[in-house]
């Protein structure tokens, strides 16, 4: 799915939802806040487990690539 797609179905949701538009909410802001409320829970290991699933071939690819880091806009 692509980042317009996604967005298009936020606000489609928003609207089903009868809520509110907020600037610059969106699936991100509903992971973070998320994430904020188990803050207090044991370490944030479970996250990591959650949302970082490493490969070796990811990890290798990661290591040894030599390609140029994209410029910050």
């Amino acid at each position: 799915m692509g980042k317009r797609e996604a967005q298009v179905w936020w606000i489609d949701c928003e609207k089903l939802a009868e809520l509110e538009h907020i600037d610059r909410g969106g699936w991100h802001s509903l992971r973070r806040k998320w994430a904020t409320e188990r803050k207090h829970l044991p370490d944030v290991t479970l996250l990591k487990e959650i949302y970082q699933q490493a490969d070796q071939a990811g990890v290798m690819a990661a290591v040894t690539d030599r390609r140029a880091l994209r410029a910050v806009r």
